[in-house]
């Protein structure tokens, strides 16, 4: 089991994390405190298959005067389960829907949390330099709960002991970050997003 901690810069936030690592597979739990557009607190728990391969995902909300609750969940064949519940006017994006995702897309992503970074830098090998590979990930914003396809790209640059420098490229947008992780793959400092703390 890990516990790590990060800062956030902009927007001001922190997020404490639980990590229990096994094999090619995971179990977090995290709670993080955000401020944009408003204040908030969010709590997670994700779990993944083989292969980091996201299997249940649960995310819950939470300001003043509203909550909202989303719970995803993929099936051994690539279908995904999507329920959320909104009680009271939550920040954001105002769809009734939040979204699909098709079978072929194996990750989530959560907004502001570099947790959720981990399991495609896991599928590529932290130590492995000059892997590179595309991904089309279930981007989740917050503190709203909906869903849109975000196509990103990792690539291992560099690797010094206990460290490895990824980067990070957004194919749908211009955000480029090269992200120090530690030798599990957790991010240790992400430019533009998140500082750990320790």
């Amino acid at each position: 089991m890990r516990t790590v901690t990060w800062t956030k810069d902009d927007p001001l936030g922190i997020e404490h994390a639980a990590i229990a690592l096994s094999g090619s597979s995971l179990h977090a739990t995290s709670t993080a405190i955000g401020t944009r557009p408003v204040p908030y607190r969010v709590d997670l728990e994700l779990v993944t298959a083989q292969d980091w391969a996201t299997r249940t995902l649960s995310l819950h909300v939470r300001g003043d005067g509203w909550v909202a609750i989303m719970q995803l969940e993929r099936s051994p064949d690539g279908e995904w389960s999507i329920d959320r519940t909104v009680d009271g006017p939550v920040p954001g994006n105002s769809a009734s829907s939040p979204g699909r995702i098709p079978p072929d897309v194996r990750d989530v992503d959560v907004q502001f949390s570099p947790l959720t970074n981990l399991m495609p830098v896991r599928r590529l090998g932290p130590g492995n330099v000059g892997a590179t590979a595309d991904f089309t990930m279930a981007w989740i914003s917050l503190p709203d709960l909906t869903i849109t396809l975000d196509r990103q790209r990792y690539t291992i640059l560099d690797r010094a002991p206990a460290r490895t420098i990824v980067r990070y490229e957004s194919l749908d947008g211009e955000f480029t970050a090269d992200i120090t992780c530690d030798e599990d793959g957790l991010a240790i400092d992400y430019p533009g997003i998140a500082h750990r703390l320790g």
